[in-house]
């Protein structure tokens, strides 16, 4: 008797923002040199890229704007653009063009 548990803060396996969601997307494609980003790109210049050799999408460009908005120019993003931030990341985690990302479900 009253004995709680602590409560759990959250799906930990489900980003809460754009940046943890690029964060997440980027992590999935570490250790693919043809799709992990170099560390001279910016976010931005890494999506452009991986549009122009045919491994990239749209939704890759967005999410790297959104990452890029969050982190380098300190804007918050709506609530809208982060579930859309959110639906991109379950889009490229499920699928990515040119194959599968490591450890997509």
């Amino acid at each position: 008797p009253g004995l709680r548990l602590p409560r759990r803060s959250g799906d930990r396996s489900r980003p809460r923002t754009a940046g943890e969601a690029y964060a997440m997307v980027m992590a999935a494609r570490a250790g693919d040199p043809a799709t992990e980003r170099r560390p001279n790109e910016t976010p931005a210049g890494h999506a452009g890229r991986l549009r122009r050799e045919g491994r990239g999408s749209f939704a890759l460009d967005l999410l790297a704007a959104d990452y890029a908005l969050e982190r380098y120019a300190g804007a918050g993003l709506s609530a809208g653009e982060t579930r859309r931030a959110v639906a991109r990341w379950r889009r490229l985690r499920n699928g990515w063009p040119g194959g599968r990302a490591r450890g997509a479900t």
